[in-house]
Order: C-alpha cells, then sequence, then structure tokens
C-alpha cells in the first residue's frame, strides 16, 4: 500500500535518521528481504488503523442512535391534542379537558385483533380499579378492515370487549401516525400512551398485548400507579 513509505520516511525523518529512498519501495521487497523495523512498522500502522476505524464506527453508531431517539415520540414532552371523533360512552374529550388526571390511551381494532382481544381485560380492570383515584382509560379504534367504517359494528366490538370507558374512532390513523407512525414506521399499531396529570407522556407500551399475570402487565400497572401519586 501506498501510505507505508509515507508514514515510514516520516518516522526516520522525525528521529534524525539517514536513509535510502530505494527502501520505501515496499511493491520491489518481497517479504523475505524486509527487515524486522519494516515488518513492525507495518503492523503497529494497521493496528492504528484498525483502532482508529473501530472509535469512528461507534460514534457513528451513537450518533444515529441519539438521533432517533430524539426523533420517537416523545416521553417526557407534551403530547399533541387528538383528531378522534365519534365517540361513545362519554361526550367528546379533549386533551386540555383532562389535565389534572392521568390518562391511559390504547389503540385498537377488531374484530379479530388477538392483542386487543386479550389486553382488553386488563384496560377494563386499570379503568375499574383505578377510575376513583385519577385515572382515565380511552380506547382509539383505528379502521384496518377493507370495507368501509361501520360504525354500528364499532359499537358492537366495544360492547363486546366490555369496555365501558370512553372509546373514539381515530379516521385514517390520524392521531396514530401523528403520536406514533412517523417515527415508528413497521411497528405496532396497538400502543398504549400513558400521560401524567400535566399531559406528558411518561410511558409509551409499543403494543402488542398485556395480560393479567405477564411482566408487560405488571410494569403498566406500576407505571400507572406511579403517576397517580404523583411520582414522576
Amino acid at each position: 500500500m501506498h501510505t507505508f513509505p509515507i508514514i515510514l520516511l516520516i518516522f526516520l525523518v522525525g528521529c534524525g535518521g539517514e536513509y535510502d529512498t530505494a527502501e520505501f519501495v515496499w511493491e520491489q521487497k518481497a517479504d523475505s528481504t524486509k527487515t524486522v523495523l519494516d515488518k513492525a512498522l507495518k503492523t503497529e500502522w494497521m493496528e492504528k488503523q484498525g483502532k482508529e476505524l473501530m472509535e469512528k464506527a461507534k460514534q457513528f453508531y451513537h450518533d444515529k442512535l441519539h438521533k432517533e431517539k430524539e426523533e420517537t415520540i416523545i416521553l417526557n414532552t407534551n403530547a399533541p391534542e387528538w383528531t378522534v371523533s365519534d365517540w361513545l360512552n362519554s361526550k367528546p374529550l379533549t386533551l386540555n379537558e383532562l389535565h389534572g388526571k392521568v390518562v391511559l390511551i390504547r389503540w385498537w381494532t377488531g374484530p379479530t385483533c388477538p392483542y386487543c382481544i386479550n389486553s382488553a381485560a386488563a384496560l377494563n380492570e386499570f379503568h375499574e380499579t383505578y377510575k376513583n383515584d385519577g385515572l382515565q382509560v380511552l380506547g382509539f379504534y383505528h379502521h384496518k378492515a377493507k370495507n368501509p367504517i361501520d360504525k354500528d359494528a364499532i359499537k358492537g366490538y366495544t360492547e363486546k370487549r366490555g369496555f365501558k370507558f370512553p372509546v373514539a374512532i381515530d379516521h385514517e390513523w390520524k392521531t396514530l401516525n401523528d403520536w406514533w407512525l412517523k417515527t415508528n414506521k413497521g411497528k405496532w399499531t396497538s400502543v398504549s400512551f400513558l400521560l401524567d396529570r400535566k399531559g406528558i407522556v411518561r410511558y409509551i407500551h409499543p403494543g402488542g398485548q398485556y395480560v393479567k399475570g405477564d411482566g408487560e402487565y405488571e410494569k403498566l400497572q406500576q407505571e400507572i400507579e406511579k403517576l397517580l401519586k404523583g411520582k414522576m
């Protein structure tokens, strides 16, 4: 490699030594005639370049990960207002109206989503257990079927799940995209957001299910109780 002669030249000149330029033509020297100094310098240079390359790779990965975290909503920041409609079990609600309450929002769909079906009991339990302590559970329906939205069918899904808390339709996934999918493409849509009494996002369950007795359920319950007690 042509960089080796340059480095060796600098080394010898810096040390005040005499040199012969012919000694720096690496391609013309057989391995058997290379001096111990030649081989040592080559090895040292390769090790140094390898370490520098590894450091640059680590820094690149760190910077990329940090940027992704910055672009991902949005722990410890205020949630934007939602754009949902067609409320069931409640009058239309705004985020601003719910300041002072801890808010748990779960996106769900029907009729066959296994994660939504399996998590329904947990949502109902959280609602019944903590509603008098200041928890507001909300269910945002996002339509996945090819056929048009049937509001009567959604009402039927809501009743079948046993939801007594407010439910609304997130038409065209507007709020789901704004809150989650724009920066989390390809992730589950059955996401849950937990907001503190000031409307700040404090915990995100990234989708799937939580069932009483599993770790996901226990973690979410702990976060709810912590916020209800005013602990950040």
